[in-house]
């Protein structure tokens, strides 16, 4: 599997490189935005297809919202329109909000690395487990504050979750 952009997380299922940035980086960016504005506030779709589309954000739509809600499914943030939570395929407009506290520690679920570790990995767009899926240890090393322990750390949870049951 090729290196995902910036070495952040997702599929590229949003055309990369030439075309625009990839879900990965749209992913990153809704993550990034709703972090910052924190859970009393809330954000578009489109906030994040704006900061990193440029004059093709409508092009982002889409897989915007698509995100949007994969990230709820996730336990990282809420879909909601007009205050009320909301599920896939809701017609409409969106907004998505920042979940602190007790929902958002049981979707996380990154083992106990250090902080500074925990600050690059989140930094980075990486929130969960399944961010990591068929991203290389070599780009996580190359993150500031992800040092050998860390590294071990998330060698032995993804042996963990690739093993198969007895």
């Amino acid at each position: 599997m090729p290196e995902q952009p910036h070495g952040l997380p997702g599929g590229n299922q949003v055309p990369s490189s030439d075309a625009g940035p990839s879900d990965g980086e749209l992913r990153a960016e809704i993550l990034r935005i709703a972090e910052l504005r924190g859970s009393d506030k809330t954000l578009c779709p489109s906030d994040a297809a704006r900061s990193i589309g440029g004059d093709a954000w409508r092009d982002l739509m889409p897989a915007a919202r698509r995100i949007a809600f994969e990230l709820a499914a996730d336990g990282l943030v809420d879909v909601t329109q007009h205050g009320d939570r909301v599920e896939p395929g809701v017609r409409g407009p969106i907004r998505i909000r920042w979940i602190s506290g007790p929902a958002q520690d049981r979707a996380d679920d990154l083992p106990a690395v250090g902080a500074p570790a925990l600050r690059a990995l989140r930094a980075a767009g990486y929130r969960i487990m399944a961010d990591f899926e068929g991203v290389p240890e070599e780009a996580l090393a190359g993150l500031h504050g992800v040092g050998p322990k860390a590294l071990r750390l998330l060698r032995e949870e993804r042996g963990r979750r690739t093993r198969p049951s007895p």
